[in-house]
């Protein structure tokens, strides 16, 4: 099937396209795109296929035609997937540039799988004639961070760089039933059985959901500018790595990373009422005259220390972090401290604080909050459920974007109690 592109049309119309649109409410249709070669010439497009504004769909010549293919099809957001309504068919998109030996080899596969006691023939082989039409049809308009859905290599099919170009290739899961929620379970445990019995199997992608909130990134001066002299302290090498490995890598490593800074900072801390007690008893002239006594006053002295790990923590926080120093980033980003986070996963983090908060009232209790917020999101990143839920937070790219907020934070909470804890 082979399209070529037409100047505005004033029969052609969005009501081509009824059924499309129903079945798939994301897209729309656009008579006023742009290209940057015919600047004062409009084409008439299908905006956000899949939802995805990286790319669009023009309008052939043949319009009717074309409406007969994506009327009859869904294009998932969560997959670079077409679902074909007549046959229940799901077509991943796979690639339509020649093969590699890897390729040619997953080519020939085809396997059956069993899923709550149900068979479904899963396979690779040809891309479908309506896929080609979408992809012939393709427009890449900006950065995508979905890989416009495969289709590179599918918008070439009728251009001259056939020599880098094979068989259109996909891969079908047959007769499934289109629910979406059903269909991601589905696909998560087909991608760990496909990988755990082949490592090099190629898996299908899950694409995020977007996040409802824009962020606003964490503030970019601690201290408002750039220092003209730093004075140093010698730090423990252990925290240097765990500094240097929190800023690279997903939000959940990052997390982690910067809560370890505050758990190793917190196994030996003593608060600062203990640190004046043993200085002020070791500054005495006589300090040597019973060390018996000595001793026994400096148990007593740490003995109020001895508390969980989570008072340690708690105690840290509070004697090295300015709470006003955190107030700064949450009214960076209110709303996402100021109502729960549900992530994937089933774990839902409380909010920090309410929407009529002051800044006097977070610095008056707001670190004992803030140090239990961070405690439970550190235990849905790192055990396998947590207890008290049995929930956790997926390494999902929407679960790392919900999670950024809190790196912000925690990262304020390591870095001020790096730099203080052995000064109070």
């Amino acid at each position: 099937m082979t399209h070529t592109l037409h100047w505005w049309d004033q029969n052609v119309t969005a009501a081509l396209f009824e059924k499309f649109f129903s079945a798939n409410p994301l897209s729309k249709y656009s008579e006023t795109i742009q290209t940057g070669d015919a600047p004062e010439k409009d084409f008439n497009v299908i905006e956000q296929p899949w939802g995805d504004d990286s790319l669009v769909l023009m309008v052939p010549d043949d319009a009717q035609a074309f409406a007969d293919v994506l009327n009859q099809v869904i294009l998932p957001p969560r997959f670079s997937a077409v679902w074909h309504i007549d046959t229940k068919d799901l077509e991943i998109i796979w690639t339509a540039f020649s093969p590699t030996d890897t390729i040619k080899e997953f080519s020939k596969r085809k396997f059956t799988f069993n899923f709550k006691n149900r068979d479904y023939t899963c396979e690779f082989g040809s891309s479908s004639e309506r896929l080609l039409a979408i992809g012939r049809t393709a427009l890449l308009v900006r950065t995508s961070a979905t890989s416009y859905r495969n289709l590179q290599s599918f918008t070439m099919l009728d251009h001259e760089e056939t020599e880098l170009l094979g068989e259109p290739m996909s891969f079908w899961i047959r007769d499934i039933e289109w629910n979406e929620d059903a269909v991601l379970e589905f696909a998560y445990h087909l991608n760990f059985y496909m990988t755990y019995y082949d490592t090099k199997s190629p898996r299908i992608i899950i694409h995020a959901i977007p996040p409802e909130k824009t962020l606003t990134p964490q503030t970019r001066f601690s201290a408002g500018a750039f220092p003209a002299t730093i004075r140093t302290k010698n730090v423990d090498v252990n925290l240097l790595h765990f500094w240097l490995a929190a800023r690279d890598g997903d939000a959940a490593q990052s997390f982690l990373f910067y809560y370890r800074i505050l758990e190793y900072l917190s196994v030996y801390y003593l608060t600062a009422s203990v640190r004046n007690a043993l200085r002020k008893m070791l500054a005495k002239p006589n300090v040597l005259d019973d060390i018996p006594l000595v001793i026994e006053n400096l148990i007593t002295a740490t003995a109020a220390n001895r508390q969980e790990e989570s008072q340690r923590m708690d105690l840290l926080l509070k004697d090295t972090v300015d709470a006003k120093l955190l107030w700064r980033e949450i009214q960076n980003n209110l709303e996402n401290y100021s109502s729960p986070t549900n992530f994937e996963g089933g774990f839902v983090l409380q909010s920090l604080i309410t929407s009529k908060h002051t800044e006097e009232q977070f610095c008056q209790q707001g670190i004992s909050t803030f140090a239990n917020r961070i405690r439970e999101v550190r235990n849905a990143l790192s055990h396998g459920r947590d207890v008290k839920t049995a929930a956790v937070i997926a390494p999902t790219h929407r679960n790392f974007t919900l999670l950024q907020p809190w790196v912000d934070l925690i990262c304020v909470a390591a870095g001020e109690a790096i730099l203080y804890e052995d000064v109070l």
